[in-house]
């Protein structure tokens, strides 16, 4: 059995990466065993980001059981999931690096999001002195999709792959009832913030109203702050979508595939996404997509086949895109059962586990 210490966070809070690497460790192996190391530096998504005494305190405690995991069981490789979007986790990742990469024989980085290279660039002489030597030269680097920035060749890693992320089926494990809705439901799922298109997704409501389309449209999710709920509130009074935007918050395993079940389209206008793994899920519950045409996202959605792809922040590019969808009832079924297919075929979680068992005992 080949030995992998995995250093990253699982649900709470839950997220695209947290719930990655949550997905790794339940994995089945034949040759692969996998100890973890969780980070809990952010309770809740608010805190993600954000510096704070409790952070520096666990800052220290993991540290310290990395040591423990690569001394007690010797393991020879470190498996580490470089934040890089933000300058608080980057100056902990170099942190955690510095003390404990020199331990293992391997270390692998898997860039589940995207942009520690951009940040390298703002960094001064030091920082970036203290960079190369907690990053450079890793012996692989992984990434979700050929659309997101090469970050394994920015820090010179021995070798570079892509492995997509993958879901368990949840659709066959909740009961199928047929909805034929009034009207059309339009869904996102995902974190309430800007970054996430969450402007795009109200101005889209707003003109597809002003066309006289029927329908009602979703945002389930919890916010990124209270200021920005009151801000998407304001909006929703101001251009009279009371009676058509609903903000039911954030929605957790069942409730949230009763939400997928539900819906006739789903609707993601991210500004950029390593994989959309919120997208996944709604692939595998035969939903057309109208995604971004950014990042991992082409990766998944196939224009005019499972759905389509709008240029980012263009609210008039999505709204008639799903006011195409929204005119053809046949259209959004073929869709969504060709998204299910493609899912099946490339995005299954045991597809996944066979892929990383693969690049993680072939370093």
């Amino acid at each position: 059995m080949y030995k992998v210490l995995i250093v990253g966070q699982t649900p709470p809070p839950y997220y695209g990466q947290a719930i990655s690497t949550q997905r790794l460790l339940e994995g089945s192996y034949q040759n692969l065993k996998l100890y973890h190391v969780r980070l809990s530096f952010s309770k809740d998504i608010n805190q993600v980001g954000k510096f704070s005494l409790y952070k520096i305190i666990h800052l220290f405690s993991i540290i310290f059981q990395i040591i423990y995991h690569r001394l007690r069981y010797t393991i020879p490789t470190l498996y580490y999931m470089p934040v890089g979007n933000n300058y608080v986790p980057l100056y902990r990742d170099i942190v955690i690096l510095l003390c404990t990469r020199w331990l293992f024989k391997s270390t692998v980085f898997h860039f589940r999001s995207a942009g520690v290279a951009s940040l390298y660039l703002t960094l001064s002489k030091p920082l970036k002195m203290l960079y190369r030597k907690a990053f450079y030269y890793p012996d692989l680097g992984i990434r979700l999709s050929e659309g997101t920035p090469p970050d394994g060749k920015s820090v010179k890693a021995k070798k570079n792959i892509v492995v997509p992320n993958g879901l368990e089926d949840f659709y066959l494990k909740n009961e199928v009832i047929p909805i034929e809705n009034k009207v059309p439901i339009i869904l996102y799922v995902g974190i309430l913030m800007e970054s996430k298109g969450i402007q795009t997704l109200l101005e889209t409501a707003f003109l597809l109203k002003n066309e006289n389309y029927k329908f009602k449209m979703r945002l389930v999710g919890k916010p990124a702050s209270e200021n920005y709920l009151t801000g998407i509130q304001r909006y929703i009074k101001d251009h009279n979508l009371v009676e058509i935007v609903e903000l039911p918050g954030a929605r957790y395993d069942d409730k949230k595939w009763q939400e997928f079940l539900q819906t006739d389209i789903f609707l993601f206008p991210s500004h950029f996404e390593t994989f959309g793994l919120s997208v996944l899920e709604a692939m595998q519950f035969k939903l057309p997509i109208v995604a971004s045409d950014v990042g991992g996202l082409p990766d998944l959605v196939i224009p005019n086949k499972t759905g389509f792809l709008a240029e980012v922040k263009n609210s008039k590019d999505f709204a008639s895109k799903v006011a195409y969808l929204l005119e053809s009832p046949a259209l959004r079924e073929k869709m969504g059962q060709a998204g299910r297919d493609r899912y099946l075929h490339l995005f299954t979680v045991e597809k996944y586990w066979e892929n990383m068992e693969n690049a993680l005992t072939h370093i």
